[in-house]
């Protein structure tokens, strides 16, 4: 690591290192000056010198930007006792970090709220632990630990070259950046950025203490390391759970970042001034608010990264001054914001007056064109008739894996019930051997049926679910099967499925299963919302084509929705069945033409596609049957089966 990547340019010659080894030693000035033969004044003003020339204070700060960049090893210090430095408590790593930046014993004191004499006891029992004379020694021996870092001893320090995120995202940068000039920016990426542009702008906004809020769940640990890899130079990493979360095997953190439950542990190892990133959970975001209160000068977090913002916990909690302590800017990421039901098709669903406006997007085409996603085929698929429904999905399952070589396969169930009697008709089926598990929800055995399923061995492996899917799982194909679920629920299964498992994997074979009898099509609703919400081109497709050209606007729809049954027929209905996952907007859109029409709003107005308002509050229907006096008129997506004029805008 380069000396000019911290602060200013570092003397490196000859005669400037030989003084750095001097001043590492463990005698004071005076015998310093003694053993060279030389006046105390002389030492001072090459202590000076060398001090200005790194942009630090003190002995302490010349001895540690020597340490960090490499000039000075552990042959020039004490030995320490294995596994001494890992063992340091969080009180006494910050104690570290803050006699790197001042020896002042009254200024530690004041920034951690105790007295002097108190401060310099406490640091005395730290050098006496750590077998050490001098306060640059202790210092030395925490830079070589990493529990120092380089914006510890030179607040401004910054590397360099900042870290490049991908190509795709750089154009992202400088939009977001001058909005968060304002406070705030909404950025619509999928989840898979969002970690890499958030660590980027983190750099490119110089901030020196930054809150990282993320749910804890499969991106967690990824999130983690990320942050704590671009920012490692920008003062320490921990992560903030709550007890519940950090007791679930299924969170990991990373190994080198301190996991913590309590804001006096908060304050152990990020301080209250000091740079650092702090990164939590949802709910761990009242424990933070509880350390911000404790501190004796707290200072508002540079910058507030929101993974995920669309999620109600994520929203609603960094939204709240009771749960999250104040912030220069927040930056939010999400890639399905439905942060609020009101005008979604013209605010993408996001609410300017919490979020701000959406300054950048990055659509799943272009992520896929990046390597970063999978590419997808969208089909509408009918459950044979006869048996129960799961036998059926079982035959359905076992067929689309016959017809289009499929050899991995993930079914999303509606229940866990369901999920377990689905799998046991797939194993009990006849045919080919069949391999067919249940995911749970959580523990180690979720940990062993993932990775059965990604190393199994025989010809057909098939993961069924009722619950979240983890990233990356290269499955060949998602069948979806549940109905009544939220879209941003489907839509967090599907993306964690369109994110590639590995190098090569072709495209996602995304799969409604419905049974279809009395024309209901409620999972190929669920599937086409969601696709629709992770992506706005598809969004906008849909829209135009089912209010602009509802009779003979189907061929377009190919190029937007890639449906492998290609009949005018299933495009009808995946058109149709995603107008009504959007029934919350045309009730608004037609109670407003309600208004302008009638003076007044009707008791149970239609939406545009035929779904009546207190049919829809009741249950999530997709069909109406009118009662006539002879058989019931079958409808598809609120439409007569046989006509679809009545798809134009209704008054």
């Amino acid at each position: 690591m380069s000396a000019v990547q911290h602060g200013g340019a570092l003397p490196a010659d000859p005669m400037s290192l030989a003084w750095a080894r001097h001043l590492a030693g463990p005698l004071p000035l005076k015998a310093v000056a003694a053993g060279l033969g030389c006046p105390r004044d002389s030492v001072e003003a090459e202590l000076g010198a060398l001090a200005v020339a790194a942009g630090v204070r003190g002995r302490s700060g010349v001895v540690a930007r020597y340490v960090l960049a490499g000039h000075l090893t552990a042959e020039d210090f004490p030995p320490v006792a294995d596994g001494l430095m890992a063992g340091l408590s969080g009180e006494e790593r910050l104690l570290l970090r803050l006699l790197a930046g001042t020896s002042s014993r009254a200024a530690i004191g004041v920034e951690l709220g105790i007295a002097r004499p108190t401060a310099g006891k406490r640091l005395a029992a730290l050098l006496d632990a750590l077998g050490v004379w001098e306060d640059h020694e202790a210092v030395a021996l925490g830079c070589l630990a990493g529990i120092v870092r380089p914006a510890d001893v030179v607040p401004q320090s910054a590397p360099a070259v900042p870290p490049a995120p991908p190509e795709h995202l750089r154009e992202l940068v400088d939009p977001v950046l001058g909005a968060l000039t304002c406070g705030r920016a909404m950025v619509r990426v999928p989840r898979c950025e969002q970690p890499d542009l958030g660590t980027a702008i983190a750099w490119h906004a110089d901030a020196g203490r930054v809150l990282v809020v993320v749910p804890p769940g499969p991106t967690w640990s990824a999130t983690v390391t990320a942050f704590a890899e671009q920012r490692r130079e920008r003062g320490a990493t921990v992560a903030v759970l709550h007890r519940d979360e950090a007791a679930r095997p299924a969170i990991v953190t990373p190994l080198d970042v301190p996991q913590v439950t309590a804001a006096s542990a908060v304050l152990g190892c990020v301080g209250s001034t000091l740079p650092g990133t702090v990164i939590v959970s949802p709910r761990g975001l009242e424990i933070v608010a509880e350390a911000y209160r404790r501190a004796r000068h707290p200072s508002p977090y540079d910058l507030i990264v929101a993974l995920d913002a669309h999620l109600p916990d994520v929203a609603e909690r960094v939204g709240r001054h009771e749960f999250c302590p104040p912030g220069r800017a927040v930056l939010w990421l999400s890639s399905t914001p439905v942060l609020t039901s009101v005008d979604r098709d013209q605010a993408e669903g996001v609410d300017p007056d919490r979020t701000g406006l959406l300054v950048a997007k990055l659509t799943p085409r272009q992520v896929v064109a990046a390597g970063r996603m999978r590419d997808y085929r969208l089909m509408a698929a009918a459950l044979p008739p006869g048996g129960s429904r799961t036998g059926r999905l079982a035959t359905l399952v076992l067929d689309l894996a016959s017809t289009h070589a499929l050899s991995r396969v993930v079914v999303h169930c509606a229940t866990s019930v369901v999920a377990r009697r689905l799998a046991n008709e797939i194993i009990g089926s006849p045919g080919p051997d069949v391999q067919a598990q249940v995911l749970p929800r959580r523990g180690r055995q979720r940990e062993e049926v993932l990775h059965a399923f990604t190393l199994g061995t025989g010809p057909l492996q098939v993961l069924v679910t009722a619950g979240q899917l983890p990233p990356g799982l290269d499955a060949d194909a998602l069948v979806h099967a549940a109905a009544n679920h939220p879209t941003t629920h489907t839509s967090e299964v599907v993306e964690a499925a369109l994110i590639p498992g590995r190098a090569g994997a072709r495209e996602l074979l995304a799969v409604a299963a419905d049974g279809a009898e009395d024309g209901t099509w409620p999972a190929l609703a669920e599937l086409t919302g969601a696709f629709a919400a992770l992506d706005p081109d598809l969004r906008t497709a849909l829209r135009r084509i089912r209010e602009e050209r509802p009779d003979d606007g189907w061929n377009d729809l190919g190029f937007a929705l890639p449906l492998a049954d290609a009949r005018q027929r299933h495009r009808a209905q995946a058109v149709c069945a995603w107008a009504d996952t959007t029934v919350a907007l045309e009730m608004h859109r037609t109670a407003a033409r309600s208004r302008l029409v009638h003076g007044q709003e009707r008791p149970d107005f239609l939406s545009p596609t035929g779904q009546r308002l207190g049919a829809w509050m009741d249950r999530r229907r997709h069909t109406q049957r009118t009662a006539t006096d002879g058989p019931s008129v079958l409808r598809v997506g609120g439409q007569p089966a046989e006509g679809r004029r009545s798809l134009g805008r209704r008054p």
